[in-house]
């Protein structure tokens, strides 16, 4: 009786430990231009950063021109993790806010794509 406990203790310690470790994924990509005051932002324009937020935390940004192989693009390589709860990567399906120097964008929200996923996203803002 004693063996059997142990080790139905130890099969449920396993499966909330692999329930716990979310496995990171690969990211998943948004690209795009951006107009801010009707302007159409180009990689000189170096003031202007451009981030994603999901449940209101900051998953990460890009600063236009700071990477020259984008161009006069903004590029987003959104970290994922595979547990919809990870505070610190989006879920495929995530609903997802861009910002512009802090402020949001026209175009609303987004939905999060599956990783490895890229998907082209023009954004447009308003602000000081």
């Amino acid at each position: 009786m004693n063996k059997r406990i142990y080790f139905l203790s130890f099969f449920v310690i396993i499966l909330i430990i692999a329930l716990v470790n979310a496995v990171p994924q690969p990211e998943y990509s948004l690209w795009g231009t951006v107009t801010y005051n009707g302007v159409v932002l180009t990689a000189s324009d170096s003031w202007a950063v451009i981030s994603i937020k999901v449940d209101d935390i900051e998953l990460i940004s890009y600063t236009m021109g700071s990477n020259a192989d984008y161009g006069n693009n903004y590029v987003l390589k959104v970290p994922m993790d595979d547990n919809p709860g990870a505070s610190t990567a989006a879920y495929y399906g995530d609903t997802a806010y861009i910002y512009i120097n802090g402020q949001p964008v026209d175009q609303n929200t987004i939905t999060i794509g599956a990783p490895t996923a890229t998907a082209e996203v023009d954004v447009s803002a308003t602000g000081p």
